[in-house]
């Protein structure tokens, strides 16, 4: 009988329990940030400048690579003209060219990616401000990702919203 009256009062206290987390009154939206980045203004405007500074970067790569091999092919060509020293000597000269070059490279590619990673974050703070001023004046709780995201009705996805503030807020 005992037992009876303590399984009665477990199954109400966790049948209140969870009745209470189903029916909460919170609001959760979603946005595509990827899709916020790729067609807000300030967003295409930060893609296209970086892609046209790795464009320009790889086309100098590809000159300056173009002419180391065409400089190896020459001191290939000259092996058996020139004496052994001299050989050796233009041999050191192109691998300090070679060297010079991959270091130049690493620099340039270090500074885009601080350049990159100094926009998007930049980016990312303005939106950032601006959700937290659309969750305060829409009374919502929680903003995810949708990525992360596994299955939701449309009606939660604010992400045109968001790219709609976004584009009017920062230009």
């Amino acid at each position: 009988m005992k037992i009876k009256k303590y399984f009665i009062f477990y199954f109400v206290l966790v049948s209140t329990f969870f009745y209470t987390f189903a029916k909460s009154d919170e609001k959760i939206i979603f946005v595509n940030l990827d899709y916020i980045l790729s067609e807000s203004v300030e967003g295409k405007k930060i893609i296209d400048e970086l892609q046209a500074i790795k464009k320009k970067n790889e086309k100098n790569y590809n000159s300056i690579e173009k002419e180391l091999y065409i400089k190896k092919n020459e001191i290939t060509k000259l092996k058996n003209v020139l004496s052994k020293e001299e050989y050796n000597k233009k041999v050191l000269e192109f691998n300090k060219k070679g060297k010079n070059f991959e270091l130049k490279r690493f620099e340039i590619e270090k500074s885009f990616e601080i350049l990159k990673k100094k926009k998007l974050n930049t980016f990312f703070d303005n939106l950032d401000n601006i959700m937290k001023e659309y969750m305060l004046n829409n009374d919502i709780s929680f903003i995810l990702e949708k990525k992360n995201i596994i299955i939701s009705k449309d009606i939660h996805d604010r992400t045109n919203d968001i790219l709609d503030l976004i584009n009017s807020k920062i230009k």
